[in-house]
């Protein structure tokens, strides 16, 4: 080797030490890499997906080294996930992850937001039990390095909450929102509103557990907080006074939730950013419980007043109107009103069809209403086609939720026959509805107990005692299960039993049930 070359040598060395054990032509790469990094961000945040991915090829192209190669990796996912490829984005995030754990090490913080953002591509896929498994894995990250008493935590343990929820697993939810709970008192002040979020997010969980003692309280509190920090006219407390409501109506105490939710009107009517989905929600919600309360007539206002803004703001078919009509057509059967009943579920099935195929359940439901109310008006023909109309759109499904609505149109059909005399012809629906219902569930179903029931009645008509005999039996049966051996369900289905048993001459064992019925009910009239 030359001078000249070991002078080279020498300085190369140099710049090499000098930087940190990177020459300079990486430097050179590391701001090309940096400069896509930022094209890509910015052609991400005005939506130009396409630019954005090509730009953060290049950078993939121009990394230097794995943390780069995993931030990149990282932001494609970002940009897969707001074109929808949600496959696409979860791949890029895995990858990323993976480069991070080899660089970093398993337990690095600098792994939590592309855990984060693989949940929220979990979630909006609805993949709940993925996104679970996520978020626990960024929460032991958050303990791990940051405390056991970290904000992000709360915030973490509150959306696994929500992941709960949504699989039903409201015993874990509530234990994660109860931790997330504390550590948002400790950090925030236990009359801060991040507090009040929470505490109406475990209202929720403690209502499918059943508590709703628990849930009042802790709906009460958010309450207080939320008036005193955000003024008792604000949306956030209308919000509030909707879901006390709920609560309270859930438990029967409509004369309870009527006065939050009159209350919750009036200030979504007043708020200036209330949306009118806001307000019509809030109108419906307070004509809903009027009728709970046997006030149909006070409801009925309320209704076209939704109804009227809801044609105004988005005009003579939109899809939201369908609810709306489909409740006023039941509220209209309470009033005895069935003309309008009748048009009003007409109204909302030509919607329907023009809907399309995303109206389909909606349109289920209406005609079920009409199909009742043709049936109130003695229409039994009329009640027969529409029938036929909604079992020819069943038929042939497997969904579980389908086949319960099957086997109850078959029900209904077997009904209509049995008002017209035609017995025969209601045994035979009968039988299709318990077949149907089989197939949705291995286990007696509160409607299995419905259908046996009225296919006893049926037999007791055509003189079929013995059949029916044997059907009561799984009846009592079925409703002591489900509804306990002291209660009026089981007493009226004894009654029904010591009938057919006197019809078979058997007096003796009539008695004994007819005896123990009537200690049920008056057990019950206590």
């Amino acid at each position: 080797m030359n001078v000249s070359d070991r002078k080279k040598l020498l300085t190369a060395l140099t710049v090499f030490i000098a930087v940190g054990g990177t020459f300079l032509p990486a430097i050179a790469d590391h701001a090309a890499w940096r400069k896509q990094m930022d094209e890509g961000a910015s052609a991400l945040k005005s939506g130009n997906y396409p630019s954005a991915v090509e730009s953060l090829n290049r950078a993939l192209a121009e990394s230097v080294s794995d943390e780069d190669r995993a931030t990149t990796l990282n932001d494609l996912g970002l940009v897969y996930d707001a074109m929808k490829s949600r496959e696409q984005a979860q791949k890029y995030y895995s990858d990323s992850i993976a480069l991070k754990r080899k660089v970093l090490g398993n337990d690095s913080y600098a792994l939590v937001p592309t855990l984060n953002n693989l949940a929220s591509s979990y979630l909006a896929e609805k993949r709940f039990d993925e996104a679970i498994s996520v978020i626990i894995v960024v929460n032991t990250l958050i303990e791990k390095n940051k405390g056991d008493m970290e904000p992000a935590l709360s915030v973490s343990l509150n959306r696994l909450a929500g992941a709960y929820q949504a699989t039903k697993k409201y015993k874990e939810a509530a234990d994660a929102l109860t931790k997330s709970l504390a550590i948002a008192k400790k950090n925030f002040g236990e009359q801060s509103p991040p507090v009040a979020v929470i505490q109406n997010n475990l209202a929720l969980a403690k209502r499918f557990l059943g508590e709703a003692s628990e849930a009042d309280k802790l709906y009460k509190d958010s309450l207080n907080i939320r008036e005193k920090a955000l003024g008792g006219d604000s949306l956030e407390v209308a919000s509030n006074l909707n879901t006390m409501a709920l609560n309270f109506r859930e438990q029967n105490k409509f004369e309870e939730a009527e006065p939050l939710l009159r209350r919750s009107l009036d200030i979504v009517k007043k708020a200036p950013s209330a949306t009118p989905q806001q307000k019509v929600a809030a109108l419906k919600n307070l004509a809903l419980v009027e009728r709970e309360l046997g006030s149909s007539d006070k409801a009925k206002p309320l209704y076209e007043e939704a109804l009227s803004m809801q044609e105004s703001s988005f005009g003579d078919y939109d899809a939201s109107l369908i609810d709306t009509l489909s409740d006023m057509g039941q509220m209209y059967q309470e009033l005895d009103e069935y003309p309008n009943a009748k048009k009003v579920y007409e109204r909302a099935l030509s919607i329907c069809d023009r809907v399309g195929s995303s109206a389909g359940v909606m349109r289920l439901k209406v005609l079920d209403r009409l199909e009742d109310t043709y049936r109130q008006t003695d229409d039994l023909e009329g009640a027969i086609k529409l029938n036929d109309q909604i079992r020819g759109d069943l038929e042939g499904t497997t969904e579980r939720t389908d086949n319960k609505l099957l086997a109850k149109k078959l029900n209904d059909m077997a009904m209509l026959y049995k008002q017209q005399g035609s017995l025969e012809k209601a045994e035979t629906f009968l039988k299709q509805a318990l077949t149907v219902d089989e197939k949705r569930s291995e286990k007696s179903t509160p409607e299995s107990g419905i259908y046996l029931n009225n296919l006893a009645r049926v037999y007791e008509q055509l003189g079929k005692f013995e059949e029916a005999k044997k059907l009561y039996q799984t009846v009592i049966e079925i409703r002591t299960h489900q509804d306990g051996a002291e209660s009026s369900e089981v007493a009226a289905a004894m009654r029904h039993y010591a009938s057919v048993l006197r019809a078979l001459k058997q007096p003796n064992e009539a008695e004994v049930l007819e005896k123990k019925a009537e200690k049920i009910e008056e057990s019950a009239g206590e």
